[in-house]
């Protein structure tokens, strides 16, 4: 008897299961298509909907949506998050919950940072934009009594009521107890193409951070101080690092060409690696009574406030561009993101027992690892300038923003060391200054009223220290610092008086000068034939203020104090110079007496630190002072931005149009550019007060070789 599949009776109907086998098999099919490519969109589109259900202040967007429990695994794609401030999105993603290691029961306050990861987060295509501060600006309208527009009155009050919710709730978990950092002890993010951008199309550039790929590890370990809980820790490693300032696209302003584009705009800082610590105490309760450290010496101190810092240390391949041009863009983004409100800053309370301590500043620490540079850039007359610097590996800034403020207001350090540092210009003769180590030390006093006076201390301490000099530095720095100033016009609205109190040391130095006949410069060749005088010592030492108190005041005294001790001066023939071998025998042999008529020894090669001027290299000494002071006050007249044409300044906007206008409206209606601004023709300088200049010498000892050429440099 033949088999027959269908089992088909006499009548010709098919009997038994198979066709439920291929109806079975049909919705199988259909299932599993549907699991496969359908249902992760599904679940994407209930969350969605739930999620823009629950949160009604900004729209949130998932693309799918799926999760295993057997993997502990999350995925979802196409993630989007938009709010009137800022919007998130990424591209794909996953999470990994290792629920099947052993959990390890530990304090909060032990370290946690040798556990197993258990969780695992990796995102590729991330992106952040930051465009507004809604909240901000909406308290700006209040506080100058202006209408809401930005944030209406009662979102407002909502938003403040949950965020004290929230942060109710938080104290109530922490007194509770419950915590779930001894479950997930690490935390490890991995982000592949990732960026941040702070801007929007009211602002002429947009601050830009790209990186190839970050890797975060999160964890937790024991406080600087027992008063606190723990010390959240983060450890991330940035790899192709690049901050930009690019153009707004949408932006309709006048804008301002940068002094050089690399892709797709301004780089600021560029990396191949960057590895960054950052670190803060969750404050404890202050308590009843002042508790005291007793140090290793036996001596009892304070509690430390809890600790609030960032440290980056910069890899291979670090570049760092700035100059005016990037200074004005950061001042527009400051502006827009950080608005004045020009009110007076509040003390800051001290926590009572009870309370939660607070840390007192953010410390920032900058380390660079090997050689880096970096580039101020300028313009003048649409030309590229460049003073470089080059710095090498052990190099590092320290940067304690206050988060304190006294009744006399607060100050802002900043402590740095750059060590091997060699400087030099755009110009042709590059060669500017070369030290061992400059440390720098900024101190910037505020007071807590915007329009009061603050002082800024900048010292400067350099050691072996070679620099050249010309005349034509002075010009460089000059233009460099005018396209620094400001290009508007002085208003007595945004003055804020303020004084620079500069000092600068130099210990085991030599400073070179150029004296060529003519004031002729040989840059062309690798051995230029130059004549020089250097001056060797081993202090130097420069102090002088600046001024700025008064607005527009018709006269500015500066007082600089010039030092140095244990000084010589030498001078440098090339060899194309004819009597340079007669000024090397004359000093090499001419035996020199005392008054006494004993041969005096003090020419001979002193103990003097020396690197371009050695004797062996052909250097003549001509000069030794023990001790020389220079005392100079120099009286200027200031000039305030002002020219013949007002289309060269930053005039506002009803002043911009009355100048556009003027060309097509009736005659004796059109804006009369010389009724505000002086004719070049009909104005004599001779009448203006001239500017003074008191210089005081004081020298010690000084014993002098004179040598013709010696003079004739001087002329």
């Amino acid at each position: 008897m033949a088999w027959d599949p269908l089992n088909v009776t006499a009548q010709g109907d098919i009997e038994g299961s198979f066709p439920w086998l291929l109806f079975s098999l049909f919705i199988s099919i259909i299932w599993y298509i549907y699991l496969i490519y359908y249902n992760s969109r599904v679940f994407g589109r209930i969350i969605t909907k739930v999620l823009n259900r629950l949160y009604r202040d900004g729209h949130v967007q998932v693309g799918s949506f799926s999760f295993s429990i057997l993997s502990g695994k999350v995925m979802f794609r196409d993630v989007h998050f938009i709010s009137e401030d800022f919007a998130i999105r990424i591209l794909d993603g996953f999470m990994i919950f290792h629920w099947w290691r052993p959990y390890i029961s530990k304090e909060i306050c032990e370290d946690m940072s040798h556990s197993d990861t258990r969780l695992l987060v990796q995102l590729i295509g991330v992106e952040c934009h930051c465009y507004n501060r809604s909240s901000l600006y909406s308290r700006l309208e209040k506080l100058f009594g202006l209408d809401t527009n930005i944030v209406p009155p009662d979102k407002l009050q909502q938003q403040q009521a949950e965020e004290k919710k929230r942060e109710k709730a938080k104290m109530q978990i922490e007194s509770r107890g419950i915590q779930w950092r001894d479950l997930i002890p690490v935390i490890k993010v991995e982000i592949f193409t990732g960026r941040f951008v702070a801007g929007n199309n009211l602002l002429p550039t947009a601050l830009c951070v790209n990186f190839d790929e970050a890797h975060i590890l999160y964890t937790t370990k024991p406080a600087s101080s027992p008063l606190d809980r723990f010390r959240h820790f983060a450890d991330t490693k940035l790899d192709n690092l690049r901050v930009m300032l690019a153009p707004s696209l949408r932006y309709s302003g006048t804008t301002d060409e940068p002094p050089r584009y690399m892709g797709e705009g301004f780089v600021v800082l560029m990396a191949s690696e960057i590895q960054a610590y950052y670190t803060v105490d969750e404050p404890g309760l202050v308590p009843e009574e002042p508790e005291l450290l007793e140090l290793a010496s036996g001596e009892k101190i304070e509690s430390p406030p809890p600790y609030w810092g960032l440290e980056i240390k910069t890899g291979k391949g670090t570049n760092f561009s700035y100059g005016p041009w990037a200074d004005r863009q950061r001042e527009h983004l400051y502006n827009f993101f950080y608005p004045a409100d020009y009110q007076p800053i509040p003390v800051t309370k001290r926590p009572q027992a009870g309370e939660l301590r607070q840390p007192v500043s953010f410390d920032i620490q900058l380390s660079v690892l090997h050689d880096a540079t970096i580039d101020i850039l300028f313009t003048k007359t649409k030309e590229t300038n460049a003073f470089h610097l080059n710095m090498g590996a052990g190099s590092c800034l320290e940067w304690s923003v206050p988060w304190v403020v006294e009744d006399g207001g607060y100050e802002t350090k900043v402590h740095g060391q750059l060590l091997h540092l060699d400087s030099s210009t755009s110009l042709e003769y590059r060669n500017f200054i070369e030290t061992e180590m400059l440390e720098i030390d900024i101190r910037v006093c505020y007071s807590r009223y915007w329009n009061q006076h603050q002082d800024w201390h900048c010292d400067l301490k350099g050691s072996k220290t070679t620099g050249w000099l010309l005349y034509h530095h002075k010009k460089f720095f000059a233009d460099m610092v005018n396209d620094w100033s400001s290009r508007s016009r002085p208003d007595i609205i945004y003055f804020v008086p303020y004084t620079w109190h500069i000092s600068l040391m130099l210990k085991e130095f030599e400073i070179i000068v150029l004296v060529n006949e003519w004031n002729w410069i040989d840059c062309s060749s690798q051995q230029p034939e130059n004549c020089h005088l250097a001056v060797v010592g081993e202090v130097f030492d420069i102090f002088f203020e600046l001024p700025f108190v008064d607005f527009l005041p018709p006269s500015v005294p500066v007082k600089v104090w010039i030092q140095g001790e244990s000084l010589t001066a030498s001078m440098f023939l090339p060899e194309s110079y004819t009597s340079r071998n007669v000024v090397l025998a004359l000093s090499r042999h001419a035996k020199l007496t005392n008054r006494d008529g004993s041969v005096s020894d003090n020419w001979e090669e002193n103990k003097h630190w020396r690197n371009a001027t050695k004797q062996a290299d052909g250097w003549v000494d001509c000069v030794k002072v023990p001790i020389l002071a220079l005392s100079i006050t120099y009286t200027y007249w200031p000039m305030p931005p002002i020219t013949s044409d007002p289309t060269d300044l930053d005039l506002t906007t009803p002043e911009q149009e009355e100048v556009i206008l003027s060309s097509i409206r009736p005659e004796g209606v059109a804006f009369d550019k010389h009724s505000n601004f002086p004719n070049a023709s009909e104005f004599d300088p001779t009448t203006l007060a001239p500017d003074t200049i008191t210089v005081e010498c004081e020298i010690g000892p000084a014993v002098i070789k004179l040598f013709g050429s010696l003079l004739q440099m001087q002329y």
